[in-house]
């Protein structure tokens, strides 16, 4: 089971990831699982507002932790593919394994998943 109580993302966050994007948007993974899109939702720790572009789906894609194989996921959830480091994912494919630092592109906005370094 992924541990987020004894690991820390800058300034002291407790969370189990953090995505920041080139658009300056940073979001704290509270929760195992997020969905990430276009749709403004405020103090909703499971939904990520990348950006209000309707290049973004409401829902274009999912983060989730898979315990079976310990690890965290992305799935497509938008007809339009997204790149998971630098190989296209479309909503046809299976999820993929999201490794520290991976690059994610969505609708032209780069963005990085990043696994917080225990103390």
């Amino acid at each position: 089971m992924v541990d987020k109580k004894n690991s820390t993302l800058d300034r002291g966050e407790e969370a189990y990831a953090k995505l920041v994007s080139e658009n300056f948007r940073v979001f704290y993974m509270t929760e195992l699982e997020v969905e990430i899109g276009r749709e403004k939702k405020d103090n909703d720790p499971k939904y990520f507002c990348l950006a209000e572009t309707g290049t973004l789906s409401k829902q274009h894609a999912k983060i989730f932790w898979d315990k079976d194989q310990n690890d965290f996921f992305i799935k497509n959830l938008s007809k339009n593919k997204i790149h998971v480091d630098f190989q296209e994912l479309t909503n046809e494919k299976p999820p993929m394994r999201l490794k520290n630092m991976c690059p994610i592109l969505m609708a032209k906005i780069k963005l990085y998943f990043l696994l917080p370094q225990d103390k």
